[in-house]
């Protein structure tokens, strides 16, 4: 139908053109092209008033039997005479939708048309008085339209095809079976689809209309979100905005008494005047940036921490990128290229990148056992069990919640045709459920339940905390049976992943790339479950007991090379063990429990070997990088670019207007500017509330930090010796 008005058209045009061309041989040359445009807005009128009359029959009909709603019926109706009259607004509404998709056939499932356009779009039409009546505003909807799909199964590679709907479709069509080949992407994404419609139409009405006529191409539809233009930014976002501007004010008035003092070299002695001192740019800024270390023999922690953490946001970089596939130009093309790179050894590096979780477990367990034993070299005696929650809180709750805060203020300030979706998915819930974050029990809930998906780190890292409270104690107090205690742990741990990977039929590892929405939430059971999680943070626990009982252990170069090499071995087994599946073998039932049983426990070990290398002396050119000077504030910072990495990929990626081109350089491209700037954003968190709360805490528990500050400087990370101990117990992913 769509052809054959577009060739009527053309036949309109070209009947005409031999007839104005006689009547405008003797105008003058300016008076020709005004002919021109005359005749021209004639023949526009002219094809719009016949596709109408060919249109309308079947809309009145189709719109009769769908039984919408009487508004949207009304302004539909005005819409189609506005564009009968070819209105300006009428005009605006069908330009600001998508259009047909160009590159469908390689992949490019998204069109979005003129997203700030249709916002922006008002109809109206003239009163008596001579002025404009408002009949409706622009709403911009997004379709999500995907064909009929058989049961999936279970996916063990990047690019794995469904092979019964490709021998179903081998008599078809040579377009049928390129389709059908291809089909496998939608059981991860949807094509998208941009639309402006009037605002008095709902969702439901949107639904009717488009499955009415999808219904028989064996295409499901859903209408996502519809939106208009607003700037009402909520009660929340007030809220946070308060709290950052009141905590840059006490920055402002603390850098100025700051500068007071030092000029009338003055020591105040009201502890008022010294809390507000505590939030002194200038001082502050020193202690985050002092590359200065007291003891080097931890100062390896803060090279693993940082380059674990910017491993995790290149993960982040590609897993976003997939997840927002509509985004993207020729997907279709780029998985073709992701099928015969992800099989390659160095690119499990990306794939399962997630088991670089296992390395901030590791480093939360050393440093919490680590500086246990030497609080016990000190006092003599261990400290209630209250006060290490109540510090661990102190040390947690301000950056959290700020955290937090931090997005309610950034996502309202963010719009795009599918901004709205990765919100409601990824940040809406921090408006309604954010209580089960600050109780630290958001690890337990479904994606979309939760405040900010990647936050079960925090909670899992509190769970496992309050557990080594039980077995700490044990093993300061009875070594030999602390150890056992602690390794039994570990064996639960192992233990319980593989019954649970058995018994949910889980897949032995995530691959980053695939990401179809049930295997994520399969993934998700495992990934952020304390239990599973437990290993390497009592691996950790244990291996910090050695480090701070030991005082010299001497290790012959002949373990050394042994040690080495089966750390690197147990390392790589981790990270390169799912080439196989990626490649398309799928794994056996032996090896889809004991791979993921075993896999974070064998890393670990990996990494423990070099932290007790590199602790004792034995590390050489490793630890000889991971020390360098320049990891000591990057690591400071490192816990909270995790915390805002995510969520700003995430606004990133929403706020695109039309679909991008995507490949490896350009991933990593992102990756630079999203680590960039989540290193913006921590350094922000970090001066406005991270490092004057820990001045604080001198202040409160100034009694305490006398009795342990010779303990503190033995992992001393900058000047003031609550930094110091704060440091390692943040250490998160």
């Amino acid at each position: 139908m769509q052809f054959k008005v577009i060739i009527l058209f053309c036949l309109m045009i070209s009947s005409q053109r031999v007839k104005s061309e006689n009547k405008l041989e003797e105008l003058p040359e300016n008076e020709i092209v005004y002919k021109k445009w005359n005749e021209m807005d004639k023949k526009v009128k002219s094809f719009v008033n016949y596709a109408m009359k060919m249109a309308m029959p079947t809309v009145i009909r189709a719109t009769s039997e769908m039984n919408l709603t009487s508004t949207c019926m009304k302004q539909g109706f005005e819409f189609a005479m506005g564009l009968r009259n070819l209105k300006e607004w009428a005009i605006e509404f069908l330009d600001s939708s998508g259009k047909s998709i160009d590159g469908i056939l390689a992949g490019t499932i998204g069109t979005f048309g003129n997203y700030d356009g249709c916002l922006n779009a008002v109809a109206t039409k003239s009163n008596p008085s001579g002025g404009k009546e408002v009949l409706f505003r622009g709403q911009y909807c997004v379709l999500e339209i995907k064909p009929v799909l058989p049961i999936e199964d279970k996916i063990y590679r990047f690019n794995g095809r469904i092979e019964g709907l490709v021998a179903a479709t081998q008599n078809g069509s040579e377009f049928i079976k390129k389709m059908a080949s291809l089909a496998h992407i939608f059981y991860a994404g949807s094509a998208l689809f941009g639309i402006c419609v009037p605002s008095g139409c709902n969702t439901e009405d949107l639904t009717k209309f488009t499955r009415y006529f999808l219904d028989s191409f064996a295409m499901n539809s859903t209408v996502i979100h519809c939106e208009v233009r607003h700037t009402d930014y909520g009660t929340p976002f007030i809220v946070s905005l308060f709290f950052y501007s009141l905590a840059t004010f006490l920055v402002i008035i603390g850098t100025l008494l700051h500068f007071y003092a030092n000029s009338k070299k003055i020591k105040f002695q009201s502890k008022t005047i010294q809390t507000l001192l505590a939030f002194s740019f200038v001082t502050n800024f020193g202690k985050l940036f002092n590359m200065k270390v007291s003891d080097n023999s931890l100062a390896f922690l803060n090279g693993m921490r940082f380059l674990s953490i910017g491993w995790l946001v290149l993960a982040h970089a590609y897993m976003v990128a997939v997840l927002t596939s509509p985004l993207q130009r020729n997907v279709f093309y780029v998985y073709n290229i992701f099928d015969k790179y992800f099989p390659h050894l160095m690119q499990q590096i990306l794939s399962n990148s997630t088991i670089s979780v296992a390395t901030f477990l590791f480093i939360g367990g050393l440093l919490n056992s680590y500086l246990r034993v030497k609080e016990l070299e000190v006092m003599k005696s261990q400290s209630n069990i209250f006060k290490y929650i109540a510090f661990r809180l102190w040390r947690t709750y301000p950056v959290y919640i700020y955290s937090i805060l931090l997005t309610i203020l950034l996502y309202p300030l963010g719009d795009g045709p599918v901004y709205k979706m990765f919100g409601k998915e990824y940040m809406e819930a921090c408006y309604t459920k954010v209580w089960r974050n600050l109780i630290f029990i958001n690890n337990f809930y479904p994606l979309g339940e939760s405040c900010l998906g990647h936050f079960w780190y925090m909670a899992t890292d509190m769970q496992l905390y309050l557990v080594s409270l039980i077995t700490i104690p044990v093993l300061l107090k009875r070594p030999k049976y602390g150890v056992l205690l602690n390794m039994l742990v570990v064996l639960i741990s192992v233990v319980f992943t593989g019954v649970y990977t058995w018994y949910w039929n889980l897949t032995p590892s995530f691959v980053v790339t695939h990401v179809n929405r049930e295997e994520f939430e399969e993934f998700w059971r495992v990934h952020a479950h304390p239990v599973i999680n437990a290993s390497p943070y009592f691996l950790g626990i244990i291996t910090g007991y050695f480090l701070a009982t030991k005082k010299a252990i001497k290790i012959t170069k002949i373990w050394q090379c042994v040690g080495w090499c089966l750390s690197t071995v147990l390392c790589c087994c981790a990270v390169f063990g799912t080439k196989k599946w990626n490649a398309g073998e799928e794994p056996t039932e032996f090896e889809r429990i004991m791979f993921p049983s075993l896999a974070k426990t064998s890393f670990t070990i990996g990494v423990a070997w070099i932290a007790f290398c590199c602790a004792t002396g034995h590390g050489g050119v490793v630890n000889y990088i991971l020390s360098w000077p320049i990891w000591v504030p990057l690591a400071r910072l490192s816990f909270l670019i995790y915390l805002t990495s995510l969520g700003i990929q995430f606004i990133f990626m929403g706020t695109f207007r039309n679909v991008s081109d995507l490949s490896n350089i350009i991933i990593v491209w992102r990756f630079i500017g999203d680590l960039f700037a989540s290193a913006v954003m921590a350094f922000i968190i970090a001066m406005l509330i991270e490092v004057p709360f820990l001045n604080i805490q001198k202040l409160v528990f100034s009694k305490v930090r006398k009795n342990n500050q010779n303990s503190v400087t033995a992992n001393s990370n900058c000047k003031s010796n609550e930094h110091e101990m704060k440091v390692p117990d943040q250490a998160k992913n």
